[in-house]
């Protein structure tokens, strides 16, 4: 879990999810994860998933190319806002480690 989660990811993850009328747990069980985990991605309570698991919501969910290019861009985006805000929480720059 991070100090600081994906929330564009989860926002757009939860936007379409609720597009395709799939419930929490509707949607958990065709990704092959529980409706909690979900729930908190979707929060922004934890990091964007990995690769291959945000490729299966975007198969799930009907993504565009569009649409799957600005999903890939939202998890790389907070994934790097959590590294960020880990750093500063204990004190160091990150910028100090690329």
């Amino acid at each position: 879990m991070s100090c600081r989660g994906g929330l564009k990811f989860g926002e757009m993850l939860r936007t379409k999810r609720k597009a395709k009328n799939l419930t929490l747990k509707q949607f958990g069980k065709l990704a092959g994860k529980s409706p909690s985990y979900i729930s908190l991605v979707e929060k922004g309570s934890v990091d964007p998933p990995e690769k291959e698991v945000r490729e299966k919501f975007a198969e799930i969910l009907e993504l565009t190319e569009e649409e799957k290019s600005l999903f890939e861009r939202y998890a790389e985006d907070d994934n790097e806002l959590a590294v960020k805000s880990f750093f500063e929480n204990i004190g160091l720059n990150a910028e100090d480690f690329v």
